[in-house]
């Protein structure tokens, strides 16, 4: 399923600017891959039904980094009280709807 983007011109351009990368150096480049349970697993706190749309493209993506010599990085997410580990007061607030049972998983 294709979804469709609106992006305004201005928004557009600044990406093109910010995002021109003409070659990729295989040393110097890496496929950095963040796709947390919280937003793909069916019944997740975050869950978005269209989350898992994009699965096989960053397989694929994937695929094409490993192939052209380039590692490939799964980010994985957890969460501790502890710190130094334990995230800002202000990112996760307990009383936001969802955030308490994110938390406790």
């Amino acid at each position: 399923m294709a979804h469709r983007v609106r992006l305004p011109p201005w928004a557009r351009e600044r990406g093109a600017l910010l995002n021109d990368f003409p070659v990729l150096e295989p040393g110097r480049t890496a496929l950095n891959i963040d796709m947390q349970t919280a937003f793909l697993g069916e019944g997740e706190v975050f869950g978005n039904v269209h989350a898992r749309d994009i699965v096989g493209a960053v397989n694929a993506l994937g695929r094409a980094m490993r192939a052209a010599g380039g590692p490939v990085i799964w980010t994985r997410q957890t969460y501790t009280d502890e710190p130094p580990l334990a995230p800002p007061d202000w990112q996760y607030d307990p009383g936001r709807p969802g955030v308490a049972a994110a938390m406790a998983r």
